[in-house]
């Protein structure tokens, strides 16, 4: 079913002239199969082939596995088929200009984007035709319904009817709880705008960053404003280079002279 939904939409998607009359097939096949009722595609393909005689006698089950690929493979090729129109124009011109082919660019770009977007109603689609399963007892299919019709007729009790629904919840529930999860981290990694890596590629570690070395504390302004009158006291009354009327700075340009050798 997978696959033939693949198919249909990868030969609807294609501009190819050569493929046009593909596509001419797929989008009726799609259109007409989607418009008809899923029991009447049981009732034309468990009735309808026995009838003609060709295959001779088969398993109803069988018969009814190929009515259910027929009528969901539709809305799966349509389903991808969306999200494959969803990735946008530029990332196939990119690829292109790569040197990609386009099938690589179909298998390695525009497929795993799309992915994200379908897999939730590829889910929902998986769950509903789960439920649908059931409809192959209206063949002589004996499965958990037709097995619930049978003790029914004999007991006239409808326990079993639910007990083959419990059934079913068992079997939907898990899928039901992955699809939600899987949505809400699609969710919220579109609001987060989460990095994806690639399969070949790792993710770089940041190199540690160093501690940073401690700085001596800046002295503060009374402490310089101290040691400066300091330093001007002792050069006005110690400096052996200038007289007591006009001592200054100069102390500081020159060094003291040296004493006479006696």
């Amino acid at each position: 079913m997978a696959i033939l939904g693949t198919l249909l939409a990868l030969t609807r998607i294609t501009t190819s002239a050569v493929m046009f009359p593909l596509r001419v097939v797929a989008r009726l096949y799609t259109t007409i199969m989607r418009g008809i009722p899923m029991i009447v595609v049981l009732y034309l393909i468990g009735f309808g082939i026995p009838g003609l005689g060709i295959f001779g006698r088969m398993d109803p089950a069988v018969l009814g596995t190929v009515a259910i690929i027929m009528s969901y493979s539709a809305y799966i090729a349509e389903v991808l088929r969306a999200g494959f129109q969803d990735v946008h124009p530029s990332q196939r011109a990119s690829a292109r200009s790569l040197g990609l082919t386009s099938g690589q660019t179909m298998r390695l770009v525009i497929i795993p984007q799309a992915l994200r977007k379908m897999a939730p109603a590829l889910m929902n689609d998986f769950i509903s035709m789960q439920k649908d399963v059931g409809l192959i007892s209206t063949l002589g299919a004996v499965d958990a319904v037709r097995a619930a019709q049978i003790v029914v007729a004999k007991t006239y009790n409808f326990t079993p009817y639910v007990v083959a629904s419990v059934l079913f919840i068992l079997l939907s529930v898990p899928f039901i709880l992955l699809n939600d999860w899987y949505s809400a981290k699609l969710r919220r990694r579109e609001q987060t705008g989460g990095r994806v890596y690639c399969q070949t590629t790792q993710p770089q570690r940041l190199p540690r960053r160093q501690p940073r070395r401690p700085t001596r504390p800046r002295r503060s302004c009374a402490w310089t404003a101290w040691s400066s009158a300091l330093a001007t006291t002792w050069c006005w009354t110690t400096c052996p280079l200038t007289s007591a009327s006009t001592r200054s700075w100069r102390c500081w340009d020159h060094p003291a002279p040296a004493s006479p050798r006696s």
